[in-house]
């Protein structure tokens, strides 16, 4: 079960990602988050896997820094959305304790390769 919060005052943009992934997945739980309510206590409430926000929210005063959420929650994905130029960031957390330099340095190789293959392999008209 894949779990969503979505944050958004547009509507129309809410109710179409959604529908989109509601229609690509069936395994799906969304929340509809509120952009005046802090983004931490959001997501303490849903617990969600995937955090969908737009870019202009995340700035905000009521909002906590990537750094503390990701402390808090390091196994969450975060999607910022800019509405203005369609683009899409990101942002991923997963802690990770190497034994070693030869393991962190083993781990950055196989980062590094699994972030080119996914920028080669997203087609966002698609989605």
């Amino acid at each position: 079960m894949m779990n969503f919060l979505v944050i958004s005052d547009h509507s129309i943009m809410m109710d179409g990602i959604i529908s989109r992934l509601s229609s690509a997945r069936e395994d799906v739980v969304f929340h509809v988050g509120n952009r005046t309510d802090s983004l931490i206590s959001q997501v303490s409430q849903y617990h969600p896997d995937v955090v969908i926000i737009e870019k202009e929210d995340i700035n905000d005063s009521g909002y906590c820094s990537l750094n503390a959420l990701f402390n808090a929650y390091p196994n969450m994905m975060l999607v910022e959305i800019d509405q203005n130029t369609a683009e899409l960031q990101i942002i991923g957390s997963q802690q990770i304790q190497p034994k070693g330099f030869s393991d962190l340095m083993q781990y950055l190789v196989t980062v590094s390769s699994n972030e080119a293959s996914f920028h080669n392999s997203v087609n966002l008209g698609s989605i």
